[in-house]
């Protein structure tokens, strides 16, 4: 079975987060998705990282 977008896309922002916390060279990152959906659960899960990230 397929797992849905939105669990993806919650999953790379939480790890994104995470990474984000410690010191690191990256300033910038690119997700790139390949549906309008894909881009929907991105949004969704950017818009709600404080939720997404249990802050």
């Amino acid at each position: 079975s397929r797992i849905p977008s939105w669990e993806i896309a919650e999953e790379i922002i939480k790890a994104i987060n995470d990474y984000s916390k410690e010191e690191t060279l990256l300033d910038k990152i690119m997700l790139v998705a390949s549906s309008p959906t894909q881009v929907s659960s991105f949004q969704y899960a950017l818009n709600n990282i404080s939720i997404i990230s249990g802050k």
